[in-house]
């Protein structure tokens, strides 16, 4: 937003990726609503009483339910496109984007793969979404090289960072970060 204008935050997912999901969910959602973990997408839990964030978190039950394999399959996608095909598989709320907040490590990861489409439309197809963050971000408050959980590509093109978790800082860094903050 800072560096595009804060009106990126409005950009529709659709408008920045090919969306594969098997319902129209995605028509609505924003980058806002991916950040913000309120997609409205997910098909575990669909009550609201009581709240519950981690509602989509099967993980932590027994068995071996569909969601868990859909999340599994996400978590174990090698690439951007195994790992949105996984992301996309996953069904849609009662309720609209921007409402409810339930955590999901793929919204997080949707929100790269748009953040990425974004940058590679803004800079061109030569920049990825990590080396702009590690020029832009990091390299300003002296962090040289971060080491970031990212999809593995073919032919060694630049992965999409999982964002959601997986950065790796030693406790100098991770200082940094926090007086940036």
């Amino acid at each position: 937003a800072e560096r595009y204008g804060p009106e990126i935050r409005d950009l529709q997912i659709i408008d920045l990726l090919e969306v594969s999901a098997p319902h129209d969910g995605w028509r609505q959602i924003r980058l806002r609503d991916c950040f913000n973990m309120s997609s409205g997408i997910g098909d575990l839990v669909p009550e609201l009483d009581p709240p519950n964030i981690f509602a989509d978190y099967d993980m932590i039950y027994e068995g071996e339910s569909e969601s868990l394999q859909r999340y599994l399959r996400w978590f174990r996608g090698p690439s951007r496109d195994a790992r949105l095909a996984a992301a996309f598989s996953c069904g849609i709320y009662p309720w609209e984007p921007g409402q409810v907040v339930r955590y999901r490590d793929q919204d997080f990861f949707v929100l790269a793969a748009a953040m990425d489409a974004l940058v590679k439309i803004k800079e061109g197809p030569h920049m990825a979404l990590w080396p702009l963050i590690e020029q832009e971000v990091f390299a300003p408050i002296g962090l040289e090289h971060a080491i970031v959980n990212q999809t593995v590509e073919p032919e060694g093109a630049a992965g999409v960072p999982l964002l959601g978790g997986g950065l790796f800082l030693t406790l100098a860094e991770a200082a940094r970060v926090a007086a940036l903050y």
